[in-house]
């Protein structure tokens, strides 16, 4: 509140000027008529500039200002599959009965287009049922993903996210997974009903990885092709990928 406390005074001081000049100019020149003519000219462009500036201008800022946004964002986004992501994704995908499982299917390639990543990131939205709790190490991934519960929280506090609802929601169904992993005494012997929405609790938070993922990687081509070229050759979804450049 402080800080617009000096806009009343600024607003009277510039009305103020505004009298002082046009009372200087009657009395110099006298000439009321003159004054009210060319004022009354000037006053029917104030709606116009008031619409260059509040319509144009605020949506040029406005603008830019999302666009600085997301280019935070993902800054943000890149980070989460530096520290965490892309190994998230590894030890979900151990629980894919799908042969081959979905990465696979759907691994990048040095020379993806921008269709090929389109047409992969809206298969990838639909996970079939092979995702299976009884298929996989539910004890290392729970560990696992309690290690990170506080990076993810952190993520989570970032006013950035508020821009990409998708991304919050992989965040959130990370955490979710996290939570109904760790609140349970003991991940052994679990009945097929409770490993059946374990089971659904693991694709929703696996497809919003597999299409963030693929997001990620394409924003990497356009953006930044070293990290791209790196990315791609390290893939832990490709038997071949290796960081040696042949």
């Amino acid at each position: 509140m402080r800080r617009k406390a000096w806009m009343p005074t600024f607003v009277l001081s510039l009305v103020a000027l505004s009298a002082t000049i046009y009372l200087v100019h009657y009395l110099v020149f006298a000439d009321a008529e003159h004054l009210l003519k060319y004022g009354l000219h000037e006053l029917a462009f104030v709606p116009m500039e008031v619409l260059l500036v509040s319509l144009v201008l605020h949506r040029f800022l406005e603008r830019r200002e999302k666009r600085e946004r997301l280019e935070k964002l993902n800054m943000v986004i890149g980070t989460f599959f530096v520290e965490m992501g892309s190994d998230a994704l590894s030890r979900i995908s151990a629980f894919d009965t799908d042969d081959p499982p979905l990465p696979e299917r759907y691994s990048p390639r040095a020379n993806w287009t921008e269709k090929e990543y389109a047409a992969a990131i809206g298969a990838v939205h639909h996970v079939s049922d092979g995702v299976d709790a009884a298929h996989g190490d539910l004890v290392e991934l729970r560990d696992y993903l309690r290690q990170n519960r506080d990076f993810m929280m952190r993520m989570l506090e970032n006013p950035n996210l508020f821009e990409h609802d998708e991304f919050t929601d992989l965040l959130w169904a990370l955490v979710h997974l996290s939570e109904e992993l760790s609140r349970r005494p003991s991940l052994a012997d679990l009945p097929e009903s409770d490993l059946f929405h374990l089971s659904g609790d693991m694709r929703r938070a696996y497809g919003l990885l597999l299409a963030r993922w693929l997001h990620y990687l394409e924003d990497l081509r356009t953006r930044y092709p070293y990290l791209y070229s790196l990315a791609i050759r390290t893939n832990p979804f490709d038997p071949n990928a290796s960081p040696v450049v042949e």
